[in-house]
């Protein structure tokens, strides 16, 4: 399982993939550690899945180190992964680190209160991975907006001596164009890699406090999630819903003013096709009970139609991630011993 494990990390250094799942296979601490060190230096992959694969303190460091060096990563599922409080502090500590951080998505753990023990402010206790991983993202840029203006007002001439101070500094200036063996000086590089704990806790405290009185509410609607979900591979993009009307037959379903039609964000209004080659009477079985063609018929409740239909929407990505998972009886028999077994008393 580690030999896939390393495999996977070379096609990464090697190949540009954006979605690598590796659920479920029995990973050990050293092919994490491989995977994590490509990882770290890759810069295309989006979305990695660990979920079912143990994650002890060891791996969990190689798991930190990677995030806190990754920049293009956006969801990470670590699921049943048994993270213990240890290894959840270490894959926290690199995400926070992170002032290039993309993440949008983490399971497996409440990263909010594991980022207030490492100094970060109480209220992410109480919020969910989506707004602090989003509140991540904001102190990180605005530390770097903060940077930048006082770098312009640093570099803004005083009006006193500037004519004196230009003119004694030319031959400086000159000097200084060229290096002893003849080329240009370099440019002082970003800096790559973990922040120091103490510039973490000072950015979150600054960004925190330009919430005001709002605090985490502001960081609830994260809209690349509706993003994905549009575009899911889950429904093709010639895909289209239909619906059995009272009359027996199929058609494109119809929204109210209130609902999606407004925006046709699902693309449905502008389709249109003949019912009568559709028909439900002539796909459904002559020997059906008439009792159960009668429950067919049923009106249908538009404002829970709506709602069925907004929350697919949102979920497409996810739901697309479970429809891709292999069948497997073992992982069928663990859930079914985890749901059903009794609970051990203290």
């Amino acid at each position: 399982h580690d030999r896939g494990a390393q495999l996977a990390a070379v096609v990464l250094t090697s190949v540009k993939l954006e979605v690598l799942d590796l659920g479920f296979n029995r990973i050990t601490t050293g092919g994490i550690k491989a995977l994590m060190k490509s990882l770290a230096e890759n810069d295309t992959l989006l979305s990695l899945t660990l979920s079912g694969n143990p994650l002890d303190t060891n791996a969990s460091k190689a798991v930190s180190y990677a995030l806190a060096y990754n920049k293009s990563l956006r969801a990470l599922y670590v699921d049943n992964c048994s993270v213990g409080y240890a290894a959840q502090r270490h894959i926290t500590a690199g995400i926070v680190s992170n002032s290039q951080l993309s993440l949008r998505v983490i399971t497996g753990f409440h990263i909010g209160a594991i980022a207030v023990t490492l100094g970060l402010p109480s209220a992410l206790e109480n919020w969910t991975n989506e707004q602090v991983l989003k509140f991540i993202r904001l102190m990180w840029d605005r530390r770097r907006h903060d940077q930048e203006s006082m770098k312009q007002r640093n570099d803004q001439p005083n009006n006193t001596g500037v004519l004196l101070s230009s003119a004694k500094n030319d031959n400086t200036a000159t000097k200084n164009t060229t290096q002893p063996d003849g080329t240009s000086p370099k440019h002082e590089k970003q800096k790559v890699g973990p922040s120091d704990p103490a510039t973490v806790v000072a950015a979150a405290k600054s960004a925190f406090a330009s919430l005001g009185d709002a605090g985490g509410a502001i960081l609830h609607s994260e809209p690349n999630q509706r993003e994905q979900s549009d575009g899911s591979p889950l429904v093709p993009s010639d895909a289209i819903m239909l619906e059995k009307t009272l009359s027996g037959t199929v058609r494109v379903p119809k929204f109210d003013n209130e609902g999606c039609s407004e925006d046709d964000s699902l693309g449905v209004s502008s389709l249109h096709m003949s019912t009568d080659s559709l028909s439900v009477t002539n796909l459904r079985s002559s020997a059906m009970h008439p009792e159960k063609q009668k429950k067919m018929e049923l009106p249908i409740d538009p404002t829970r139609k709506k709602r069925n239909v907004e929350w697919l929407r949102q979920h497409f990505f996810s739901l697309n991630e479970v429809a891709q998972l292999p069948f497997n009886h073992a992982d069928l028999w663990k859930l079914h011993q985890y749901f059903f077994s009794p609970i051990e008393s203290s």
